[in-house]
């Protein structure tokens, strides 16, 4: 009976190790350019395809987004391996393609796999913000056509499957500036057909569409509710099982006449929206500027504050990469229950925005000593 291959072995690790659909696919992609330079180069195929499947196995458990030289990513995922068996020449190709590790890239296999993994993630942007978002439509013009487009100027390492429940300002200009981004869109709504809405998604794209709640929260690895905070709980009852997955809350809990806060101070809206999507992931971020600034948070070359807060690190780094992909400086505020500072920071935009003549044109910025 044959022997196990490396390439079958290592696509079952990465199947224990990672759900995300989206970061399944980066890795496969990886693989399947890997094979191609293998095969040109007469190596190891079987090899460089194993490398490919695993130099991302642990991102989703432990980013490491603040580049750590020892732990995280990938230093998580090699330690395992270095447990279970795997080659040193693995285990040194998957640390070589993070430049925090500080492993110089020495090998084919090692200075291929570090080319190949973030073209390979901006190869797939590129076909997604395209009509028919088929990889078979992008060629080597439109690739390095891209490389001058701003939106894209920041390779993904993961395209996200994102989820926004409500489709107004706040939903809106988030969807549009991720979905240019290259992220899939999926709006949630009551009503998906009704014109603004039909509106909205031809503006942000071919990897956007508008459905039901439901398909939108079970779609997105990623679930951003922006909701008017009356509508809030229901919209969560009505996305059905949100426990595991990454959930925004980006709402303020505003009076109806913006006067103030409906709640505050002892509690938040956020963890009233954590009492209500039981097991979520949740983190209360986007609530302290208004859409306008989602938009566009360019103020000549200066990056607006985001803060944002949460019980869970790795979800909090998430969200913070998908912060940085629209233009914000992102601080982690810390615990969930500090969102009880974050609302009335809002609170305190939105009366600059709308009683003081700065008007909406204006955001926060961090300066550090």
């Amino acid at each position: 009976m044959m022997s196990e291959t490396l390439a079958a072995r290592a696509l079952k690790t990465l199947h224990e190790w990672v759900q995300s659909e989206s970061l399944r696919k980066h890795c496969y992609a990886v693989a399947d350019s890997m094979k191609h330079f293998a095969q040109l180069r007469g190596e190891d195929v079987d090899l460089w395809e194993a490398v490919a499947l695993l130099h991302d196995m642990d991102y989703e458990r432990h980013p490491n987004l603040e580049h750590s030289p020892n732990e995280g990513h990938p230093f998580v995922g090699v330690a395992w391996l270095r447990e279970n068996g795997w080659s040193e020449e693995i285990c040194r190709a998957i640390l070589s393609h993070a430049d925090y590790a500080n492993i110089p890239r020495e090998t084919p296999l090692e200075k291929t796999l570090y080319a190949v993994d973030e073209l390979s993630s901006f190869v797939v942007a590129v076909a997604l913000v395209r009509p028919t978002k088929s990889i078979h439509d992008v060629d080597v013009r439109a690739v390095k056509k891209k490389m001058k487009d701003k939106a894209l100027t920041f390779c993904h390492l993961v395209v996200m499957n994102i989820g926004i429940v409500g489709a107004g300002n706040v939903g809106g200009a988030l969807g549009r500036r991720w979905a240019a981004a290259g992220h899939s869109i999926k709006f949630g709504l009551r009503d998906p057909r009704k014109s603004e809405i039909v509106d909205l998604v031809k503006k942000c794209g071919p990897n956007t569409s508008a459905v039901c709640v439901a398909e939108a929260a079970a779609f997105g690895e990623v679930v951003t509710i922006a909701t008017p905070w009356p509508a809030t709980q229901t919209a969560i009852e009505g996305a059905g099982d949100l426990s595991g997955k990454i959930v925004i809350d980006c709402r303020n809990p505003l009076k109806s006449d913006l006067r103030g806060l409906a709640i505050g101070h002892t509690t938040s809206a956020a963890e009233q929206v954590a009492s209500w999507a039981k097991g979520a992931r949740l983190v209360k971020c986007f609530n302290t500027t208004g859409a306008n600034n989602m938009e566009d948070p360019n103020y000549g070359g200066d990056r607006p504050v985001m803060f944002l807060c949460g019980d869970d690190n790795n979800a909090k780094k998430m969200v913070m990469k998908l912060g940085e992909d629209i233009g914000f400086e992102m601080v982690d505020a810390g615990k969930i229950d500090i969102a009880r500072l974050l609302e009335p920071v809002a609170m305190l935009w939105i009366h600059l925005a709308f009683t003081t003549p700065l008007g909406r044109d204006f955001a926060f910025k961090l300066l550090r000593r």
